[in-house]
């Protein structure tokens, strides 16, 4: 079901009992940083892949980003199984690839793009370097303390996030990972950019 409205066609009109504990364990910082994993992702992209057959072949791509070593692993255990390797098939390249494939990288923001909105990074790797920007690694700390100081400088705008001030927020250290960000997101310094690129991008 894309929709919750459309739950109501499956029966079952209560509300759902949801372990706020178990919710909340995605906002805690290992999660969040990407130091732990919740096997519950794999189960949702196994679900998803229902609705979009190429997304078993993006995560492939993504995971082997130098091709599909499937066949190459197979034949290496035939050889070990004590095959001789003039009894196999060759390996053939697989020319169905009419792109080259790509990695991810994490390189550091360019200070060019430092105070500027994540759609004007996201537009120069798209058109320049042939490359997408997918996600930001953020610091707390960095972003908190570019907002504090942000807000001081517009201290007569209606626009002041209270949330974002030192009196409000501890100074924490957390990295944590924002995929698709809004458009609007204002690059600091310390942020780090996911580049899905055929090379390491430079600049």
């Amino acid at each position: 079901m894309n929709y919750r409205e459309n739950m109501q066609f499956i029966g079952g009109n209560t509300e759902l009992n949801v372990n706020e504990a178990y919710i909340q364990s995605f906002f805690r910082p290992c999660f969040m940083s990407g130091h732990c994993y919740s096997h519950i992702m794999l189960d949702t992209l196994i679900c998803q892949s229902f609705y979009n057959d190429n997304l078993i072949s993006l995560l492939r791509n993504l995971i082997f980003s130098q091709g599909n070593i499937t066949r190459e692993v197979e034949y290496s255990k035939m050889v070990a199984a004590g095959l001789s390797p003039s009894e196999l098939p060759p390996i053939k390249p697989n020319m169905d690839l009419a792109y080259p494939n790509s990695s991810i990288f994490l390189v550091d923001i360019p200070e060019m793009f430092v105070g500027f909105p994540f759609s004007s990074m996201f537009m120069h790797y798209c058109f320049k370097e042939n490359a997408v920007c997918i996600g930001l690694y953020r610091n707390s700390a960095s972003v908190i303390e570019n907002s504090t100081k942000a807000a001081n400088q517009n201290s007569g705008s209606e626009l002041i996030n209270e949330s974002a001030s030192a009196d409000n927020v501890p100074l924490s250290n957390t990295a944590y990972f924002v995929a698709n960000p809004h458009q609007s997101t204002m690059l600091v310094r310390g942020d780090k950019a996911y580049i899905l690129s055929s090379k390491f991008p430079r600049l």
